[in-house]
């Protein structure tokens, strides 16, 4: 049985506007001066691309879109990012910046946040594939480097990891001098 409502809900005049845009199929047309410009305030503020696809009333795949085709948008996008981590970072107090003591804070909702959003990583074990098959220190770094170029590590783990052919080489290096050591120690008749 239908329910029969007397008064009609009250809507906002922004979700009209976004129902008469839906109905006429006439999705928001991107604008260069004000789209780059709103996306930097709203990511300023600490929100996302949830929030800012909210606040136009458009969907995420207009949003993705619109960094495909347009340079500013993108551009635009990579700097508020980097503002909206800032910000969070600050929260965090990992900026260098020293927060009051809030019991409050929710230390695991914060890394939550910021793995989902950032990548962000406390520690992370990582496993380098073709690592152990490489043979030569030459073999190990170009296997990294591919894990670096598919966004497998992040920048600090690349170079953490670089450090396994260098020591390598450095393995190698001190290997062969006992080598030659021992070589000239034997053509000149003393004892090893």
């Amino acid at each position: 049985m239908a329910r029969i409502m007397k008064d009609k809900p009250k809507v906002s005049e922004k979700t009209l506007e976004i129902v008469r845009r839906i109905k006429m199929g006439a999705p928001l047309k991107y604008d260069c001066d004000v789209h780059p410009a709103l996306l930097i305030e709203v990511f300023d503020r600490g929100d996302d691309i949830a929030m800012f696809c909210s606040t136009l009333g458009i969907c995420r795949s207009t949003f993705y879109n619109w960094i495909d085709e347009f340079p500013e948008f993108k551009s635009a996008y990579n700097v508020a990012r980097e503002m909206s981590r800032t910000k969070w970072e600050a929260i965090g107090g990992l900026n260098g910046v020293v927060m009051p003591i809030d019991v409050s804070f929710n230390t695991t909702l914060w890394s939550i946040n910021m793995r989902n959003r950032f990548g962000y990583t406390e520690q992370r074990k990582v496993k380098v594939k073709g690592l152990s098959a490489a043979e030569t220190p030459e073999e190990m770094s170009k296997t990294i480097m591919k894990g670096v170029e598919e966004g497998k590590y992040t920048s600090s783990e690349a170079t953490a990891l670089m450090s396994i052919p260098l020591s390598t080489v450095k393995i190698q290096e001190h290997t062969e001098i006992k080598k030659d050591m021992k070589d000239i120690k034997k053509h000149l008749g003393m004892p090893e």
